[in-house]
């Protein structure tokens, strides 16, 4: 298998995987936050704003477990242990956070899609503000 086959096949599996996840939550990830988690190690990544880097959430961490759970699902767990903190946007799908705790979320739409701006929630002062208006304004470094 060469090498275009055998990165056009994780993608493929990655997208079923997003798609899986996009329905158990009923939300439509923005199509760059797609595009980004279908490529590269996204997992090993930092999203850096011109405030703080921020970890991601990992996302394929059980894709290749016959019989993963989909509530395990890393993003759908921080989702909903974000819902319970005080403050936290009700519409809000966390995808990173920072050392702080703070979180980096996208809000979900009446209609189930998640709108470009990346917001930020600061735990201590439980403030909600726009970051960046797309997720391709972070800057991703890679870990190594």
């Amino acid at each position: 298998m060469s090498i275009c086959e055998n990165i056009r096949r994780v993608a493929e599996k990655k997208e079923k995987y997003i798609i899986r996840i996009e329905d158990f939550l009923g939300i439509t990830f923005p199509e760059q936050y797609k595009s980004e988690l279908q490529v590269g190690d996204y997992e090993k990544a930092l999203l850096c704003s011109e405030e703080d880097k921020w970890k991601p959430y990992p996302f394929f961490d059980q894709m290749d477990k016959k019989d993963a759970s989909l509530a395990n699902n890393i993003i759908m767990r921080k989702t909903q242990a974000a819902l319970k903190h005080e403050g936290f946007p009700e519409n809000g799908i966390p995808v990173a956070e920072n050392e702080s705790g703070d979180k980096l979320f996208f809000k979900k739409g009446s209609d189930g899609k998640l709108g470009d701006p990346v917001y930020r929630w600061n735990m201590e002062s439980k403030q909600v503000s726009v970051l960046v208006d797309n997720f391709w304004d972070l800057v991703i470094e890679m870990e190594f």
